[in-house]
């Protein structure tokens, strides 16, 4: 599962035109508000799954041995031995581009559901909360690119 975020047609067409005309400092700014909200979408969906309420049921695990309360349908998944935390990665896909994914096979269904499990939705949550701080980020990024150009 991977997260690609994608800004509207009209603001492509701002950051395309800022691009062109303010040049290369307009994409360094771009770069470092795109860098910075994969970082961040990573941290909160990390620390959603380890630190997110656990009101589900509470069972008995094998191997190793240990009490595990599980999350409630509609909450992030609750940990249990930190592997889909650990899994969310972060990667620079080029200099305007960011991914931020799991390779963990149980992310999706968790996260979407199937037949028999209620999704533990995480990844949209933390996507829908980053949006308006990375759109304020790239709006941050094209002003700084303009006063440097105007000086």
């Amino acid at each position: 599962m991977s997260v690609t975020m994608k800004v509207n047609p009209a603001e492509e067409r701002r950051l395309i035109k800022a691009l062109r005309e303010l040049g290369d400092d307009a994409e360094d700014e771009l770069s470092k508000a795109i860098n910075a909200t994969g970082l961040s979408l990573r941290g909160s969906i990390v620390k959603k799954y380890r630190r997110g309420p656990a009101t589900g049921i509470v069972y008995e695990k094998y191997n190793p041995r240990r009490t595990h309360q599980a999350s409630a349908a509609g909450e992030a998944p609750a940990t249990d031995t930190g592997r889909l935390a650990d899994s969310v990665t972060f990667d620079r896909q080029g200099k305007l581009q960011v991914e931020v994914s799991t390779d963990v096979e149980y992310g999706p269904p968790l996260e979407f559901g199937t037949r028999t499990i209620e999704p533990r939705p995480n990844w949209v949550p933390s996507i829908q909360e980053e949006e308006p701080k990375y759109k304020e980020r790239l709006n941050g990024a094209l002003e700084k690119a303009t006063r440097k150009v105007r000086r």
